[in-house]
């Protein structure tokens, strides 16, 4: 990086090399402090301002009072390009973090048991795996001898198939490379994690004894402007531990059209795919840190989220789903491994994004309706999902149809200079009569 140069935010104190030519706003967003953006950098909402303190720059937009007493100039961040090495002063009032003290809900229904779950089938059902993505069954083999000379994947198999017969289930190239060593580790006593037939029929992993006593999964809620993760004991149901974030996509643009124009007009789509792993993964640490669990013996995760979060979760072009005749590209997610999209479980582990409906009804709404049960109920009901997508589900059992809208960005004043989020400051006074 011959031409780099050199970006100070204060008063983070974060420094950050960049190629010349490069705007404030993600120069910033690179070393984790997220402006607000709510147009996704096209300078239209105002909102990214910062103070240049001392260096060159160039800036497609003058503010109106853009000097600033102590020296330095006030400009958009999404609007200005580094000509050398500068010092950036960020004011509390740009930053999503600091800025925006909302309550993110992540109270959660905790079943709470330590009976064996009521989601998980026994024997009496015909079903090893209930509702679940996973699932662990222990082995015990015999060892091989001169009279027994059966193949250890073969030896694995039959075991294995005396507990799941009638399925078929793979093991892929690199469990196989391991199996050997994994088998004889456990003198031949091993526990097996298996995803689902019918999602992906094939054996996760394979460890030594009997671990079945550790199995967790990861449930996670991806919101245009927040998102929300719960760790689950699949032995118990028991929610072990929530935890909350903003979606780091919002430096970018704050409701699902500013991100695809950032996507798909910018070439941001790897950007903001990234950005919400590393916000799903930041989840996932802070939860498996609280609850002492490692991210191996995660290796399942449902994500449920509007049609354009999950296409940029899966790495997927959102680009048709803004134009006429809005198209996504797909709607049934077909399940994925955990070290394909980049996020921090078992690397075998199943990523299963529920399905959404069309391209501005996801599976966030699908969740919901499950959740809610109005497609078994006799009385017609409305179910309204009112956050910066908003999504409305009217029927019963025998119909249902649904529509959405932008609402956080309407009621929040998005499109207009002088609007905010619901945040600190939102609501000026409060008066009863």
């Amino acid at each position: 990086m011959d031409s780099a140069v050199q970006i100070r935010f204060l008063p983070y104190g974060k420094t950050v090399r960049v190629p010349k030519g490069t705007n404030l706003l993600k120069a910033a967003n690179l070393v984790g402090i997220y402006l607000n953006s709510v147009c996704g950098g096209a300078g239209a909402c105002g909102k990214c301002v910062v103070i240049v303190r001392d260096g060159p720059f160039q800036t497609a937009v003058d503010l109106p009072d853009r000097e600033q007493s102590g020296g330095g100039t006030k400009v958009l961040a999404c609007q200005t390009e580094i000509e050398g090495d500068v010092v950036v002063e960020i004011p509390r009032s740009s930053v999503v973090e600091e800025g925006a003290e909302e309550k993110i809900l992540g109270d959660s229904l905790d079943f709470g048991s330590a009976e064996p779950c009521p989601c998980l089938a026994g024997p009496e059902t015909g079903d090893a795996f209930g509702p679940v993505l996973t699932q662990k069954f222990y082995l015990e083999m015999s060892e091989p001898t001169l009279a027994d000379t059966t193949a250890d994947l073969e030896r694995f198999l039959k075991g294995l198939n005396e507990q799941l017969p009638d399925r078929d289930i793979r093991v892929d190239l690199g469990g196989l490379r391991s199996l050997a060593n994994v088998l004889r580790q456990g003198a031949w006593k091993v526990t097996a994690t298996v995803s689902r037939p019918n999602v992906m029929p094939r054996v996760l992993q394979v460890e030594p004894g009997d671990t079945r006593g550790r199995h967790f999964a990861i449930a996670v809620d991806i919101g245009t402007t927040t998102v929300v993760a719960e760790l689950v004991d699949l032995n118990s149901c028991g929610t072990m531990g929530t935890q909350a974030s903003h979606n780091f996509q919002i430096g970018y643009g704050e409701d699902v059209i500013s991100r695809i124009v950032y996507a798909c007009n910018s070439g941001g789509q790897q950007t903001l795919q990234e950005s919400v792993v590393e916000t799903v993964n930041r989840l996932v640490h802070a939860l498996c840190t609280e609850a002492g669990v490692l991210g191996k013996e995660i290796t399942a995760m449902v994500c449920a989220g509007n049609t354009t979060m999950t296409h940029l979760l899966l790495g997927l072009p959102p680009c048709n789903i803004r134009m006429e005749p809005y198209i996504p590209v797909v709607n049934q997610y077909p399940p994925v491994l955990a070290r394909d999209i980049g996020v921090d479980i078992n690397p075998n582990g199943i990523v299963f994004c529920l399905p959404g409906v069309s391209s501005y009804v996801g599976g966030d709404i699908t969740s919901g309706v499950m959740y809610t049960g109005i497609a078994e109920a006799e009385d017609v009901t409305l179910f309204m999902d009112l956050g910066t997508n908003g999504e409305m589900v009217l029927g019963h059992r025998d119909w249902l149809t649904c529509c959405s809208a932008s609402v956080g960005p309407a009621f929040e004043g998005g499109g207009i200079r002088w609007g905010m989020r619901a945040t600190a400051g939102a609501i000026e006074k409060v008066s009863l009569n």
